[in-house]
């Protein structure tokens, strides 16, 4: 066990060997949670940038329209 110091704004800095062991490298992505009273970091889960994208747009939708309308404003009409 590693054993850190939170800095000023509240940070800490993961070790390079603990980087290593996780094959994380500076500016990947983790998750973190809470677990109990414990400070979980872990590989965010992965799916298809397609499925992000869906999950990122999904509720988002400012009109109410049928999908023969979608479609026919996403059609080209040339």
């Amino acid at each position: 066990m590693v054993t850190l110091h939170l800095d000023e704004q509240g940070q800490i800095t993961i070790p390079a060997e603990l980087l290593a062991q996780l094959g994380l490298s500076p500016g990947a992505e983790v998750q973190i949670q809470i677990v109990g009273k414990t400070l979980q970091v872990q590989h965010p889960q992965t799916s298809s940038k397609g499925t992000q994208l869906i999950a990122n747009l999904r509720g988002r939708a400012t009109a109410n329209l049928s999908a023969d309308e979608i479609l026919h404003l996403t059609r080209d009409n040339a």
